[in-house]
């Protein structure tokens, strides 16, 4: 049993225009469990943002904790660092200076089928909220499910489904979404790998 808890917090103060002044914040929590064959992992998000992640470059937001592996249907993705984006509020469109609060709950249970293949399910509730601001707050789930087959030493295929609801407070513009995708990795050298993955995506 591994638990993790981590804060990283940052301010910037202008001596003559204090109307520029900024904090941001960033706590998570996350529990992992091991098992001979198995593993889940459990992982809470919380962080307050003066304006989009994306473009943000004092922060760097959320980091990967806990489990690392290098599933394609992973919470981590295929590069086992920071969390991947799709279980995070997405924030890639620049608004500017516009304060917002971040949470993301995730859990994902692995499960090793063979020595050489493993099956992932992770799913996650987030949610992005604007205090303050006109701007449109939204809420997520996702669902995804990923089988990974080692083919050799260097060589990986990988299958994976997910599916997404979508919701916004002060629209009607809600939707869902389904993606399919098959995805090829090869070990080149220690440091270099080639990812090659393509499927369909309905809306």
């Amino acid at each position: 049993y591994d638990f993790a808890a981590r804060y990283t917090g940052t301010g910037f103060i202008y001596n003559r225009q204090s109307s520029l002044n900024t904090s941001a914040h960033d706590f998570s929590l996350s529990q992992h469990i091991q098992g001979r064959r198995s593993s889940f992992l459990l992982t809470d998000s919380v962080s307050y943002l003066p304006e989009a992640s994306f473009g943000y470059a004092r922060f760097s937001g959320n980091n990967g904790m806990g489990l690392a592996g290098y599933g394609y249907g992973g919470l981590y993705g295929v590069n086992g660092g920071n969390i991947n984006s799709t279980f995070l509020p997405d924030q890639s469109i620049l608004t500017g200076t516009s304060s917002r609060v971040s949470n993301s709950v995730v859990g994902e249970y692995t499960y090793m089928t063979s020595p050489l293949s493993s099956l992932t399910i992770t799913g996650s509730y987030m949610l992005l909220e604007f205090p303050g601001d006109n701007l449109i707050n939204n809420n997520e789930g996702v669902f995804q499910i990923g089988y990974n087959r080692s083919l050799s030493y260097k060589d990986s295929l990988a299958f994976s489904y997910q599916g997404g609801v979508f919701r916004y407070n002060q629209t009607t513009s809600n939707f869902t979404n389904h993606v399919a995708q098959i995805s090829y990795r090869r070990l080149i050298t220690e440091r270099l790998r080639l990812q090659l993955g393509g499927g369909p995506e309905v809306i």
